[in-house]
């Protein structure tokens, strides 16, 4: 199992190392048969639609409500959410960049935008965006404690109650009710 396993991970960091599909599936893009992503021209066309919104200014909630009320939907059938098209927007595969497990090739994918309205949609991303302070060493044990009932990994939290905020670890299982107690 452990054999296999790592004959997987070659072969999907072999198939990265030349910009090929990798079961990632990205919106506007489809296997080619070839093994490299190609352009779905019918996606692509909501994909150039959604930056050129973004770059008019509209907001990302404007671009959401716009699409629900024409009724598109994704691959999965279920209307665009506020989170799928921020993610749109901030994905450099959509300029040709492919990335996959740390491996990044710019030129890898076909650009299915161009460059400057990329440019235009990641400065004006950067004026609407909330950055929020993450304080470092708030949770110093994050990623060094495994769960001693199933093994998961235990994850700093924080609550805000009344007059204070309260800071606590939690099994990653238990937060995403997988099982455990």
């Amino acid at each position: 199992s452990r054999n296999l396993s790592e004959n997987i991970r070659r072969g999907k960091k072999d198939n990265a190392g030349k910009a090929l599909y990798n079961g990632i599936k990205i919106f506007g893009y489809a296997k080619g048969g070839d093994g490299h992503y190609v352009v779905n021209e019918a996606d692509a066309a909501l994909v150039r639609r959604v930056f050129s919104l973004y770059a008019q200014g509209n907001s990302v909630t404007t671009i959401e409500n716009t699409l629900k009320a024409e009724g598109v939907l994704t691959a999965n059938g279920v209307p665009f959410g506020h989170s799928r098209i921020l993610y749109m927007i901030t994905n450099e595969a959509y300029i040709g960049t492919y990335h996959f497990d740390g491996i990044t090739i710019p030129g890898g994918l076909p650009a299915i935008i161009e460059r400057e309205t990329w440019e235009v949609c990641q400065q004006l991303r950067q004026k609407t965006s909330r950055h929020y302070e993450k304080k470092p060493d708030t949770f110093i044990l994050s990623g060094k404690c495994t769960c001693g009932l199933c093994g998961g990994n235990v994850r700093g939290h924080s609550g805000v109650g009344r007059r204070h905020a309260y800071y606590y670890y939690i099994c990653g299982n238990k937060r995403s009710n997988s099982g455990c107690t």
